[in-house]
This record gives structure tokens, C-alpha cells and sequence, in this order.
């Protein structure tokens, strides 16, 4: 009797899960969001075990158009080269989703456990990815969601929301001084603006891995430089310009930490120049245009240490959670 219970209720949960949960994979009508990413985002880090279900589920009766948006766009940015080479040589569709499931299968942390905790990871980036960082196509994340995806949350992310700005260095009084070392009218201008940008600090991945965004058109941009976030490309507004959004984010990255000690030393050292009414030593050391030359050359040297540090980082990365047992014998 008991048993024939057991199997009652079994039967009626599945038919209830179907209506619920609807085996179609597709991007819900007037969303950008896949069904299996439609829950609300605090309930994704609820009943783990039906999440990945949920999502193997739905891999498999995935259509093509529905498979390239919801599963296969978001995969392909975790894997290595030689997994995607590999990939992208698969024939067919049946193909691709056993290679996704054998994937998740080869990287769980920990088999022994009903749950893949590699593969949750993955999929609550998605939904977090998608709902913070949107685009209006496919795969529906700025550049911002998709390293949102490949590495998680940044251990630091710095917010610029734009604007007009004065450029910290040039005070009343300060400024004076430094037109002293350029010809009447070519000094560069007190303030400048900047369109909303961000840059993103990952130290758990490499101490000097930072990655810049900048806001172009209808959605967030990766930039390889702060320098690209300017708008004048003028050499002599430049220098003054980058090294202000470079000492903003000195707290990111060692890197970025020495760039900033760096400019605030050579500013030192100009206003010592400027103040101390020595005009041969300003004119030995600082002539029209070497001012601002050393101020970038300093500034190209920290894109140089970034972009070195950015060699060797890995294409996605995953900080697997250790529970501590609480348990002790008595």
C-alpha cells in the first residue's frame, strides 16, 4: 500500500513539475531570458539540485535557434582553446549537447555529491549576467556579463558614472604654474569629460588582471586602455586626463597601485619645478611638451604591465566553495 502511495505521488509531482517547469528551452516572449533562467535571481541559489536538472533537462530538447542562444553562446566562453577547436568541429546538434554534458560531467569538483557545483556556478552567472549587465542582442550580456560568466564577481569594480570633471591635479593656483610650461594658448584644459565606464579587478585570478569597460552606443565596451575612454586624443590633454582616471583606481591592482605612486611623484617633482622660479632647471628638465611626454610614458608603461599579466590568464575561472564541518564527537 505504502508503495503504491509512494508511486501516486511520484506520478502527480512529475505532472506538476511539467506544468511548471515547461520543457522548452527558448527565450521567453518578450524577455531575453531563457526558461531555465527565468526564476528570480535569490531563488537560484536555492534548491541546487533542481537547477542543474533543470538545466541538463532543457539542453536536451533544445531546438537549434533556442540551443545557440541559451546554452551554446554562454559555454563557449569557458572553454580553453584546444576544447573550443575541438568543439567547433562537431557535426551536429546531438553532437554539441552530449560534448556540454560531458563537459559538466568531466569538471564537477566533486563527483561524489548529487550536485555539480561547477555547473551551478555557471548557470547562476548567466541568470546574474543577464538580468545586470543586458544587451539588446544575442547573447543578451554587455562585455561586462561575459567576463561576468568566464570569471565571476571582481574582487574590486570601480564605477564611473561619467560626466564633466575638474582634473584633480590642477587646483586654483596649481594650474597657473602649469601653463607655465607651455606656449600661450596650447595648455591643456582644466576639466574634461569621460562617457560612464568601469573597471573590474580580478587578484584571484592574477594580481594584475584588470579589465576597463566603457559605455559606447546602447551597451558597456572592453578597453585595453583608460587612455580609449578619452575623448580628446591630443597628447597634451591626454596625459593629464589618463593619469587622473589611473589615480582614481589605484586600490585595483598592484599595477595600477605603482602607475598612481608614480604620477603622484613625478607631480611632486613638477611642482617643485614650477614653484621654485628656477627657469633653467625648468627649462632642462620639463620643455614645452616633455611634461606631458613623461607623464605618458609612464602611463603606457602600466597598459604594458596589465596586458603582460593578461598572457597566462586562463579563460574562465571558478572559486569552488568549501563547507567546514561543524560536527565534533562527544
Amino acid at each position: 500500500m505504502q508503495k503504491l502511495m509512494l508511486k501516486i505521488l511520484t506520478l502527480i509531482f512529475m505532472a506538476l513539475s511539467t506544468l511548471v517547469f515547461p520543457l522548452y528551452a527558448g527565450p521567453v516572449p518578450g524577455n531575453n531570458r531563457s526558461v531555465y533562467l527565468s526564476l528570480p535571481i535569490e531563488e537560484l541559489w536555492q534548491d541546487s539540485l533542481s537547477l542543474a536538472q533543470r538545466y541538463l533537462d532543457f539542453l536536451k530538447v533544445a531546438d537549434d535557434s533556442a540551443f545557440k542562444v541559451d546554452f551554446e553562446a554562454e559555454f563557449l566562453l569557458i572553454l580553453n582553446k584546444k576544447e573550443k577547436d575541438y568543439y567547433l568541429t562537431l557535426p551536429s546538434l546531438a553532437d554539441k549537447k552530449q560534448f556540454i554534458a560531458q563537459y559538466w560531467r568531466a569538471y564537477n569538483p566533486n563527483p561524489l555529491l548529487p550536485q555539480n557545483d561547477r555547473l551551478l556556478d555557471h548557470v547562476r552567472r548567466c541568470a546574474f549576467a543577464r538580468k545586470h549587465f543586458p544587451a539588446p542582442a544575442p547573447p543578451y550580456i554587455d562585455d561586462r556579463g561575459i567576463y561576468y560568466i568566464k570569471y565571476g564577481k571582481p574582487t574590486i569594480r570601480y564605477v564611473d558614472p561619467g560626466g564633466f570633471r575638474r582634473i584633480s591635479l590642477f587646483s586654483p593656483g596649481i594650474y597657473e604654474q602649469i601653463e607655465q610650461f607651455y606656449t600661450m594658448g596650447t595648455a591643456p584644459p582644466q576639466n574634461y569629460s569621460v562617457p560612464a565606464n568601469e573597471s573590474w579587478g580580478y587578484e584571484n585570478v592574477s594580481p594584475n588582471f584588470v579589465v576597463h569597460f566603457v559605455w559606447k552606443g546602447q551597451t558597456y565596451k572592453r578597453v585595453k586602455s583608460l587612455s580609449e575612454i578619452l575623448r580628446s586624443r591630443k597628447r597634451s590633454n591626454m596625459a593629464w586626463q589618463w593619469s587622473d582616471l589611473i589615480k582614481k583606481r589605484a586600490s585595483i591592482s598592484p599595477a595600477l597601485s605603482e602607475a598612481a605612486a608614480n604620477i603622484e611623484s613625478f607631480e611632486v617633482e613638477l611642482m617643485h619645478v614650477a614653484f621654485s622660479g628656477n627657469d633653467g632647471f625648468r627649462g632642462e628638465k620639463f620643455s614645452t611638451g616633455s611634461a606631458h611626454d613623461k607623464m605618458i610614458r609612464r602611463l603606457e608603461d602600466s597598459d604594458r604591465e596589465i596586458q603582460k599579466s593578461m598572457i597566462h590568464v586562463p579563460p574562465a575561472s571558478y572559486d569552488p566553495i568549501f563547507a567546514v564541518n561543524q560536527l565534533r564527537l562527544t
